[in-house]
C-alpha cells in the first residue's frame, strides 16, 4: 500500500494518481494504479499545488524490476500520447478546423493518465448494487469525464457499449488493438458528437485492462471532474 493513494495510506501526500485498492462490498469491484508526466518542481501549477500535477508514486528502487517497470510506463505512455494526437488532429480536420486546433490541450504540460487496472475474481456473494439487466457488473455504467480513452483490453471479455437504442453489446475482443471511448469532455468541447456509454460484464474470471485518459487542465479548469 505503499503506493496508494492518500485515502489509503494516511502517509501519502497524492490524492489524484497512484495506486487505489479493491473496496470489498461496492458494485465496481476493481484495483487500479494511474501515472502521467511530471512537471518540474518550479512550475506554477506544482508550485500552487494543482493536484492534478501532483508527483507520481513509483515501486521503491530497490525492488527488482522496478526501474524497467517505470522506463516501460514513460514510454508507453510517450507512445500512446502520440496516438491520441493524431486522433484528435483527425476530430478536428473533421470539424472543419485546423489540424492542430486541439494541440494546446495535449501538447503543453499534458495532463492526461495511464491507468493499469486489474479486476479480481469477486468473493461471494455478490451485492445488489452490482446486478443489473440480469447480470453481475465489475464496473457500473458510466461515460468518462475525459476528453476521450484509449483503451487495450487484450484478450478479456467484459466490455459492453450502449447503442443509440440503449441496448447494450459485447466490444470484440482484438488483441493488439485500442477501443476508443469519447468522454463528456470532448462533447462540451465540441458540442459534436455523443460520450460513449460503457460497462463491464463480470462474468467470473480475473481481467486486466489498460488506458489512457486524454485529459486537459484548461477542460478541468472550466469542468471540474
Amino acid at each position: 500500500m505503499s503506493l496508494a493513494r492518500k485515502h489509503w495510506n494516511p502517509q501519502s501526500l497524492n490524492s489524484y494518481r497512484g495506486y487505489y485498492p479493491v473496496v470489498e462490498g461496492v458494485a465496481c469491484y476493481k484495483e487500479g494504479i494511474e501515472f502521467s508526466v511530471d512537471l518540474p518542481a518550479d512550475d506554477p501549477d506544482v508550485l500552487s499545488d494543482v493536484y492534478m500535477y501532483e508527483a507520481n508514486v513509483w515501486p521503491p528502487k530497490d525492488i527488482p524490476g522496478a526501474l524497467e517497470f517505470k522506463n516501460y510506463i514513460l514510454n508507453y505512455y510517450a507512445s500512446m500520447s502520440e496516438v491520441g494526437l493524431t486522433i484528435t488532429r483527425m476530430l478536428a480536420i473533421g470539424l472543419g478546423k485546423e489540424e492542430k486546433y486541439f494541440d494546446e490541450l495535449f501538447v503543453n504540460k499534458p495532463l492526461s493518465t495511464l491507468r493499469l487496472m486489474h479486476y479480481p475474481v469477486r468473493p461471494q456473494p455478490i451485492p445488489e448494487s452490482a446486478k443489473k439487466d440480469g447480470l453481475v457488473l465489475t464496473c457500473l455504467e458510466h461515460t468518462d469525464s475525459t476528453f476521450m480513452a484509449l483503451l487495450s483490453t487484450f484478450d478479456y471479455e467484459g466490455l459492453q457499449i450502449m447503442l443509440k437504442d440503449g441496448s447494450w453489446v459485447d466490444v470484440e475482443v482484438r488483441p493488439d488493438c485500442l477501443v476508443m471511448n469519447a468522454g463528456d469532455a470532448l462533447i462540451k468541447t465540441t458540442g459534436q458528437f455523443k460520450a460513449t456509454r460503457h460497462r463491464v460484464v463480470d462474468y467470473g474470471k480475473e481481467r486486466y485492462s489498460r488506458s489512457i485518459l486524454y485529459r486537459a487542465l484548461l477542460l478541468w479548469r472550466y469542468w471540474p471532474v
